[in-house]
């Protein structure tokens, strides 16, 4: 589509761009290119939501890399729940792209998100227990208190 003219750069009534869409792809093909065309890694639609935040929401570890290897924002929040990637990646858990920010990004693992929960309540919260026991061996402290003042 881009090489027959189209616009790389558009946006939709959601103000998302085809970067957002592509950290969706099952590769890092299309986003690897929008970037190399200078897609902004940071871009945010009306949600302030990042295309970072999508990967992590729909398990691309591809897309999680080549985004964060391009300098992505990791304590970027969006504007409802306030939370960042990471936190995405927790709510759905996604293991694999968990471990990736902990063993390669300078994340911290007990920042709080929505309603001032962290990664390891909300994988307890959505039932990611193979999860919950991997952030617990990385250390995240079990006693951390969300704004209703509950721990896991």
């Amino acid at each position: 589509m881009i090489e027959l003219g189209g616009d790389w750069n558009i946006l939709d009534d959601l103000n998302r761009k085809p970067i957002h869409y592509s950290a969706c792809c099952k590769s890092d093909g299309p986003i690897n290119y929008l970037l190399s065309l200078g897609a902004l890694v940071n871009e945010v639609d009306k949600e302030k939501k990042s295309p970072l935040m999508y990967a992590c929401m729909s398990g691309r570890l591809d897309c999680v890399i080549a985004l964060i290897r391009k300098h992505a924002d990791i304590m970027l929040k969006d504007k409802l729940l306030k939370n960042t990637a990471f936190h995405y990646a927790c709510k759905f858990g996604y293991k694999d792209i968990v471990q990736y920010f902990i063993e390669n990004t300078d994340i911290k693992i007990d920042m709080p998100g929505e309603e001032r929960m962290t990664g390891l309540m909300l994988a307890s919260l959505y039932g990611h227990f193979d999860l919950v026991e991997y952030l617990i061996e990385q250390k995240a402290k079990v006693t951390k208190k969300d704004k209703f003042k509950r721990t896991i």
